[in-house]
């Protein structure tokens, strides 16, 4: 059975590709068993749908400077 990051991996992976039906069980089986894994593919999921509604037109959408810098703040703190 794939480990707690394995299986947070998958996920992410899920939003940008199809998964396999062995990766989409893998996931679903270790979420039953593990609650915070469970947890972390319902946030995951929001935070995809929220960036998805915000980047709908990419090319439309400019940041602003507080945007800038709160980003290069965060960036600089990793």
């Amino acid at each position: 059975m794939k480990n707690c990051q394995e299986i947070t991996q998958d996920i992410e992976k899920g939003h940008m590709t199809k998964l396999s039906i062995k990766e989409r069980l893998e996931i679903r089986v270790h979420s039953i068993l593990c609650p915070p894994c469970r947890q972390y593919f319902k946030d995951s999921a929001t935070i995809d749908n929220m960036l998805k509604r915000r980047f709908r037109h990419p090319e439309q959408y400019q940041f602003s400077l507080e945007e800038k810098e709160n980003m290069k703040k965060n960036i600089r703190k990793v």
